[in-house]
């Protein structure tokens, strides 16, 4: 019996003090890496915000210390109803993996989960870090946008810059999918790769992705993430309603830099 009592403290002790280190599977010493933090114009701004704006380091100290020091070991019930910063691992000027801070509610979440963030752990990179400079740039037309930002992804200064869908696809339309019977639902996303596999079929070589847009009782709001030829030629679902007509993306670009006025 002592000996079960000594194992169960033992096994609570461990288990209450289980750690999260978000960044530990980043060499950070191979020069590789920017950790950029972008402040975010959601809810609320938040004071510290004009201490600590936009900002960046690719100094493998500082990188090192971000991985050492922010570890945690208290779940968070993710309530943050919008955020103050996001922190992203950069690489070859694109995002890598992105966490999220809110400061009003002591929460940080990403992929590894939500936990309770201490203000202190940006406080220490007062003075450590150095600022990004933001470039918004709108183009007439897709061709010229996927120019300029193939550009910008072999310039050394580019810290990142994002990836618009418009990368891959020239807009989006959507359609409306009647369930079998009313009152019916599945699973979306089994759904959703159900309608995937049935639109290859019919359309082969045509490149898209499928998202949820709403539902209700009697059938699910699909957007299709794609290029015109797929619109033109699309018959297998209703698309009836305005809100359903081909929405050519609007053409900008947000990215981050080293210096300014790129």
């Amino acid at each position: 019996m002592k000996n079960l009592f000594v194992f169960l403290l033992i096994f609570i002790g461990n288990f209450s003090i289980a750690q999260t280190q978000l960044f530990s599977e980043y060499n950070f010493n191979s020069g590789e890496y920017i950790i950029l933090g972008t402040e975010i114009s959601e809810g609320m701004r938040n004071p510290f915000g004009d201490t600590l704006v936009d900002f960046y380091t690719n100094d493998t100290v500082v990188e090192n210390l971000i991985k050492r020091e922010w570890v945690f070991t208290e779940p968070s019930p993710l309530y943050a109803c919008g955020y103050n910063y996001e922190i992203s691992i950069c690489k070859k000027g694109l995002e890598v993996e992105s966490y999220y801070i809110n400061l009003e509610c002591n929460e940080i979440n990403g992929k590894k989960g939500a936990f309770h963030f201490d203000i202190q752990k940006l406080r220490m990179l007062v003075g450590k870090v150095k600022k990004a400079f933001v470039n918004f740039k709108s183009f007439q037309n897709i061709e010229e946008a996927r120019d300029y930002r193939k550009k910008i992804l072999a310039d050394s200064q580019l810290i990142m810059t994002a990836t618009p869908d418009w990368v891959k696809y020239e807009g989006t339309f959507r359609f409306n999918y009647t369930y079998p019977k009313k009152n019916h639902f599945e699973e979306t996303d089994t759904l959703l790769m159900q309608l995937t596999n049935e639109i290859k079929k019919a359309y082969p070589g045509e490149n898209f992705e499928l998202e949820y847009a709403g539902e209700s009782r009697e059938w699910l709001l699909v957007e299709v993430k794609c290029n015109k030829t797929l619109r033109d030629k699309f018959v297998l679902y209703p698309t009836e309603f305005e809100s359903d007509r081909w929405k050519p993306y609007q053409y900008y670009l947000q990215s981050y830099w080293l210096i300014k006025g790129k």
